[in-house]
């Protein structure tokens, strides 16, 4: 089909040149949910998206009592080099969408769907570095260290059981 063709080596010199880079979403068998929890608070924070043919990013947000810092950085679990930088996993500090007090603040954790397996934990570490941050009031206050190590899975829309936690 040439119709095809032409399409296909459309996109693929598209994607050649772009700079940008383009994550690939995750593809399964049929319908899949992005989930996602907290370490040690697996059952009270499991959560999942509804459920889709193929899941190009999931966010993870989160909402805080204090600013993020700006040093705010996030890290993937690998099986054979321990907690690395990943420069695919992203965490923006910035916005209060979604967020009221006392929580205002928020981050936003994304991973690419690409990295996502099903039935399979994705685990990533949001460390926000102790800082000392700016309230609107214009006081400053010195904020400790935060680590929250999260899970995250495709779970199949007929799955019989959650995403394994570990």
């Amino acid at each position: 089909m040439p119709g095809k063709t032409r399409v296909a080596a459309l996109v693929a010199a598209a994607i050649a040149t772009s700079s940008a880079l383009v994550a690939v979403p995750a593809r399964a068998e049929g319908p899949v949910a992005a989930c996602h929890w907290i370490d040690r608070e697996y059952s009270t924070t499991y959560t999942c998206e509804e459920p889709v043919e193929s899941v190009t990013t999931l966010e993870i947000i989160e909402c805080w009592k204090y600013p993020a810092p700006a040093r705010t950085y996030v890290r993937q679990k690998s099986a054979d080099a321990g907690w690395i930088r990943n420069p695919e996993i992203t965490v923006s500090v910035r916005g209060t969408k979604g967020c009221a007090e006392p929580y205002p603040y928020r981050t936003v954790v994304t991973i690419p769907g690409s990295l996502l397996a099903e039935m399979s934990a994705t685990r990533v570490r949001l460390t926000m570095p102790r800082s000392d941050v700016v309230l609107p009031d214009g006081t400053t206050r010195t904020i400790g260290k935060t680590v929250v190590t999260y899970g995250a899975c495709l779970m199949p829309q007929d799955a019989g059981d959650w995403c394994p936690d570990r």
